[in-house]
């Protein structure tokens, strides 16, 4: 069991570890790399992902309610305890909403569970996202255009 655990989180951190190392000495400007990433990467993992994984509403039901009810639970659950805290909910409650399911969700479900994972985590992901850019926008501010 601890085999099948390291052989799963220890490739993603040793990426993590050679990335900071190699931050911490090169000191790139990651702006450009963060673009490209969010503009053409991820897009494109998700219609690779989705465009190869045949979609029944039916069968994945359970998997979009389930993160769904995730997201949006913490959020219910985050908004009294930043209430108690005299915390600003709209600076309090969305990152306990919105999780990194893509940077680190998306290895490790591979890693764990090979393709299908990846069709999996990229339901999750998907849905995190368009809850995050929909809801997740509304909490912080009302009047978004």
């Amino acid at each position: 069991m601890t085999e099948r655990l390291l052989g799963i989180i220890l490739p993603v951190f040793s990426v993590i570890a050679i990335g900071y190392l190699w931050g911490r000495r090169a000191k790139p400007d990651m702006g450009q790399v963060n673009r490209i990433s969010m503009n053409v990467l991820a897009p494109a993992l998700i219609f690779s992902a989705l465009s190869s994984k045949s979609f029944d509403i039916r069968a994945d039901a359970v998997l979009l309610a389930g993160s769904v009810g995730i997201v949006l639970g913490s959020g219910l659950m985050a908004w009294p305890i930043a209430r108690m805290l005299r915390e600003d909910p709209r600076t309090f409650v969305p990152p306990m909403m919105f999780n990194n399911c893509g940077n680190m969700g998306v290895p490790l479900a591979i890693l764990a569970a090979g393709q299908q994972g990846l069709g999996m985590m990229t339901i999750l992901f998907t849905t995190s996202n368009l809850l995050q850019f929909t809801v997740g926008t509304w909490i912080v501010r009302h009047k978004v255009s």
